[in-house]
């Protein structure tokens, strides 16, 4: 099955990965910095009402770097891609909050693009910065995964598959003057374990960077 992934994707790849990627880093160092003149801009008016909301609705969208995964122990290089999703944070103490999220990653093993979906949930810890307008909150959530299937018109070369998913990441968070807060999130996410029922599969690690906001 692996020789025919490295057949097709040398045979009918469209994009040439480099330059996809260089569009990658270019779109995160656009939406990077304009988060970060949105934030800064706006802390002038913060208050630390934000702060003590019981819960957040969350939306982030941003990329994916390119890795590997593996098929019963072979390694299959995956491109960068994008990512999306939403979340809900409930406070259970003052810096404390249970996290779920639901993610969709957009994939390329041996650039065939498919879609990875992942419901996870896990812990934040919030820490305030000097002032109460900035704060960092890593986290770490563990969920469930869903790989659709990739094949092409001529061929299947793996069935829908299910993971174990892990996330870990940063979140540095930026309050408006219109009662939100916008973030930038750099972490990592990993899928160690995995089966399409036949095949021993694996992603990553693989680093993540989103922009978002939380309402």
């Amino acid at each position: 099955m692996v020789g025919n992934f490295r057949h097709y994707y040398m045979r009918y790849r469209l994009v040439p990965k480099r330059y996809f990627c260089s569009n990658v880093f270019a779109g995160v160092l656009y939406i990077t910095l304009l988060l970060l003149l949105i934030g800064f801009d706006s802390v002038s008016a913060a208050t630390r009402s934000h702060w003590d909301k019981p819960g957040y609705f969350i939306m982030r969208a941003g990329f994916l770097y390119e890795g590997s995964g593996h098929v019963d122990g072979v390694s299959i290089p995956l491109d960068a891609g994008f990512t999306f999703g939403v979340g809900m944070d409930f406070r259970l103490r003052r810096n404390l909050y249970f996290a779920t999220s639901c993610d969709i990653h957009r994939m390329y093993p041996y650039g065939f693009g498919e879609y990875f979906i992942d419901a996870a949930a896990g812990l934040k810890y919030r820490r305030l910065g000097r002032t109460s307008q900035v704060a960092f909150q890593p986290g770490f959530l563990v969920g469930y995964g869903r790989l659709a299937t990739v094949a092409t018109d001529y061929a299947t070369f793996l069935e829908s598959s299910s993971y174990l998913t892990l996330k870990s990441s940063l979140e540095i968070i930026f309050f408006s003057r219109y009662q939100a807060a916008f973030f930038c999130e750099i972490g990592a996410f990993w899928a160690p374990t995995g089966t399409d029922g036949t095949h021993h599969l694996k992603i990553g690690p693989l680093a993540l960077i989103r922009a978002g906001m939380m309402l």
